[in-house]
């Protein structure tokens, strides 16, 4: 068997079975590209930052399934917790936790303190809660906040906002931690609403990949075509596939509407495909052929955009 358009650390991977296979393509979690090389050199610059009294601050902002947890994600993977070590003491260089139903500054650090695996007694009001984080976090050696679900945010009063937005900004300025918020359009502009915050975040757009004549299309083009063509190295496919042309890249476009959260499920379908049919192969055939599972999701959010 010829395996020559794998690179050869993936090559035995072509041998294992249709459903090792499979597996292998299913667990799939991240390809890097430039735009998001960028992003994660801006929160490793974070990471690293000198703890002063106005810590420099993150906002990721672009539509679901633009790639933005993928990339928080990665960050997190790059520095992973060590949890259970002889010293008794968890090291969690990043807390990562996500926003959905917080709509009190209580509840929010409540969520922070569950994210870590922290007891608290449920009558503790602020100040204690507070208290907790004040000294777990510093022993820790937490570097990073990463806040994901931002749009939870813009859901309550304006009093709830505000009051959960001036919470965020505490417990920043306290540790002196710096804090990546994640969230779409929408949530950006509460944050705009308050000067402060606005002039802390500084604000990262993900928007979709674009398959037109401008600058920015050109960028996105050349980005996929490397997508893909590591694509055509790594994937346990038994045969060398042909994805990286033009009628290949307008269709994933078209079907996917150029989020990379749906190019990268596309993909996985399409490997899926060529394993089970025995096809072993991706080609322009094996898009129409294959089941995308995402598509209803897809037509919604084409609607939506209209």
């Amino acid at each position: 068997m010829n395996l020559d358009h794998l690179d050869e650390e993936f090559q035995p991977l072509a041998l294992k079975s249709d459903k090792e296979r499979i597996e292998r393509i299913q667990s799939l979690k991240w390809i890097g590209y430039p735009r998001a090389n960028k992003i994660l050199q801006r929160m490793e610059w974070l990471f690293g930052h000198a703890r002063t009294d106005r810590m420099p601050n993150m906002l990721l902002v672009g539509e679901s399934m633009s790639g933005k947890t993928s990339i928080a994600k990665r960050m997190l993977a790059l520095h992973p917790a060590q949890i259970g070590r002889s010293d008794q003491t968890d090291h969690r260089p990043i807390i990562y936790l996500q926003l959905l139903g917080c709509s009190t500054p209580k509840e929010f650090l409540q969520t922070v303190l569950e994210s870590v695996n922290a007891f608290y007694p449920p009558s503790a009001k602020l100040p204690r809660l507070m208290g907790m984080l004040e000294k777990i976090i510093p022993a820790m050696g937490t570097k990073l906040l990463i806040i994901d679900e931002l749009d939870h945010l813009v859901s309550g009063t304006r009093k709830a906002q505000r009051d959960l937005r001036d919470q965020i900004k505490l417990l920043g300025n306290e540790l002196q931690l710096p804090i990546v918020a994640i969230g779409t359009m929408q949530s950006r502009s509460a944050f705009e609403t308050d000067q402060q915050l606005s002039n802390r975040f500084q604000p990262f757009e993900l928007p979709s990949w674009r398959y037109d004549k401008s600058d920015q299309a050109e960028e996105d083009l050349q980005s996929l075509e490397g997508i893909l063509q590591l694509w055509e190295t790594t994937c346990p496919l038994r045969m060398r596939s042909q994805i990286v042309n033009d009628d290949c890249i307008e269709k994933i476009h078209e079907d996917t509407l150029g989020y990379m959260g749906y190019m990268m499920r596309y993909l996985i379908d399409a490997s899926e495909h060529a394993i089970k049919t025995g096809q072993e192969k991706i080609t322009i055939d094996t898009f129409s052929e294959m089941t995308f599972y995402f598509e209803n999701a897809v037509k919604n959010h084409r609607r939506e955009a209209v």
